[in-house]
């Protein structure tokens, strides 16, 4: 099968053969880098740039793969998944230039959190390699005393290993997309 991309639906698909619910897909309409999209998401390498892109849906409970949907995509943003192509096409002449400072102002906004939750990892991961160097005197030192409980909590086993893994877990990010409707 080789690579490809995973678009998110915000709206699910129900399974034409057992009625499940179909949350995502497979494409190999774009870059194929592994990539995963939501609606609202720019499209990195998208064959058009405006327009509609017919897909298959594969159900995970059954493994039926014939059920067609229609992805619309405006200035390379997915906007949404349809049944049927003419929706998809209406999807696509709906769009104000309006939305798109909804867009930026959600993709900054993302961005924004993203940084922060970078840092705070970076910080952390920094620390714990300081503290590793110097086990003795790193809670002594008064410049850590802020960031203090926060470590105190991941060493308290001492264990490299496990320290590492629980900042990992931790930090893992948000896994699910937003709820909130952009497009």
């Amino acid at each position: 099968m080789g690579m490809f991309d995973t678009l998110i639906f915000k709206s699910f698909f129900t399974c034409e053969e057992c009625n499940s619910e179909i949350k995502s897909t497979q494409t190999k309409q774009f870059e194929n880098l592994l990539s995963t999209y939501t609606e609202g998401d720019f499209i990195h390498g998208a064959k058009i740039i405006t327009g509609v892109i017919k897909e298959k849906l594969l159900c995970n409970n059954c493994s039926h793969s014939q059920q067609d949907i229609f992805i619309s995509i405006w200035h390379s943003l997915f906007i949404g998944a349809y049944n049927n192509y003419n929706e998809a096409e209406k999807r696509i002449g709906s769009i104000e230039k309006t939305d798109l400072l909804d867009y930026i102002f959600f993709q900054q906004k993302r961005y924004v959190e993203f940084i922060k939750e970078y840092n705070s990892f970076y910080s952390l991961v920094y620390r714990f390699s300081e503290y590793c160097e110097d086990k003795e005197n790193y809670f002594k030192n008064m410049h850590f005393y802020f960031s203090r409980k926060e470590l105190e909590e991941y060493v308290k086993n001492d264990n490299v290993n496990e320290t590492l893994k629980n900042i990992l877990n931790d930090f893992q990010g948000n896994q699910d997309r937003p709820d909130d409707k952009i497009f």
